[in-house]
């Protein structure tokens, strides 16, 4: 059965001419050079089976086989010549271990002053003549971003077992085998898609539980720590990009942006629509029957 990368044809072809190389080299060392000597009709012998056991090994697939075991063999020597790529890995390492490890966590310490100044406001209303600051819905939205800052607790324990295993590979086989620095490179990038999707999260209930009452002066904190986690995906896209060119293959080292301005408000599509055609009035038709 022919695959899609034609190992199949290969296969046959192969085959076909080695069958053709056996057949026609037999009829000249049967028939021209050894045709009156017992010992060279023997060694004739030898080398027919020899090329058919060739012609049986190519049919089988062995020809396919050695193919891509000495293209894999080549791939995973190509890191030997780019240490610098090693190095581009490490220092990704410690940029995560600054902006999303739990030395720092960076997150908890920005989302939770702006969880912080969101409550403040809050309750500054409560038991008071005066309106309250947000609404329900707000309200609803502040406790599922809050939710989202505790989940992100239990994502911090995930990170020493990535950063020492890809420290591990980085300092020993990652150096001299492709395969083991690609695996490296994927331990890192699922800790900082999984980081994301928590940010993510978070800003997505923060847009839409009405922060931009607290003030752009206490949303500063959360502006400067994702500018850092952005700064980070962008080192991360670098090596990524010079994948192809260094390791022979792409790391997947790409990723969505997070929100660095929280007081902008996700607007829904359907909200979008119905603002426009408010603005924009009745249609044409209407408005000549009014006239």
């Amino acid at each position: 059965m022919a695959t899609p990368d034609g190992s199949a044809a290969g296969d046959r072809t192969a085959a076909i001419l080695t069958l053709t190389a056996a057949l026609i080299l037999a009829a000249l060392l049967q028939l021209v050079v050894f045709e009156q000597y017992g010992e060279q009709r023997l060694a004739t012998l030898g080398v027919e089976v020899a090329l058919f056991l060739v012609l049986i090994w190519a049919y089988t697939g062995g020809y396919a086989k050695a193919t891509a075991s000495y293209a894999d063999w080549s791939l995973r020597r190509h890191i030997r010549r780019h240490p610098e790529m090693v190095t581009a890995l490490e220092g990704l390492i410690a940029q995560v271990e600054d902006t999303l490890g739990p030395r720092r966590d960076g997150f908890r310490n920005a989302s939770q002053s702006v969880l912080n100044d969101w409550w403040r406001v809050w309750s500054a209303t409560l038991n008071t003549d005066k309106p309250p600051a947000f609404s329900e819905g707000d309200r609803q939205r502040y406790d599922a971003a809050q939710r989202a800052t505790g989940f992100w607790q239990t994502h911090l324990g995930d990170w020493p077992a990535v950063r020492s295993t890809a420290n591990h590979l980085l300092g020993t086989t990652a150096r001299l085998d492709g395969l083991s620095y690609a695996t490296a490179a994927y331990l890192i990038r699922s800790y900082i898609a999984s980081s994301i999707v928590y940010i993510q999260d978070f800003t997505l209930n923060a847009q839409q539980m009405n922060v931009g009452k607290i003030g752009q002066i206490n949303l500063n904190s959360w502006a400067i720590y994702a500018k850092k986690v952005n700064a980070l995906i962008s080192a991360a896209q670098q090596i990524d990009n010079l994948g192809p060119s260094k390791v022979g293959f792409g790391l997947d080292l790409k990723f969505e942006p997070v929100v660095e301005n929280l007081a902008v408000v996700m607007v829904p599509t359907n909200t979008v629509s119905a603002v426009a055609s408010a603005t924009a009035g009745p249609p044409a038709s209407e408005q000549n029957k009014t006239a």
